[in-house]
């Protein structure tokens, strides 16, 4: 019966594979969040200004 060594090549690719998805599944996630919080920012800012453009006009009427 002949004994074998166990390869650490192949453990090795494992982890890095491993490590590569993890940290891509991280920055899938991370510029989700991001593309999320700059739409509710952007549409924020869109409800801003047409309130304070209705104010503008209401009180532009109202001094004319």
């Amino acid at each position: 019966m002949k004994s074998q060594t166990p390869s650490t090549k192949l453990q090795t690719n494992l982890k890095f594979q491993y490590s590569m998805t993890k940290t891509k599944n991280r920055f899938g996630i991370s510029n989700l969040v991001i593309v999320i919080c700059l739409i509710f920012v952007i549409c924020d800012l869109e409800f801003l200004i047409l309130q304070c453009s209705k104010t503008a006009r209401h009180l532009y009427q109202r001094s004319h």
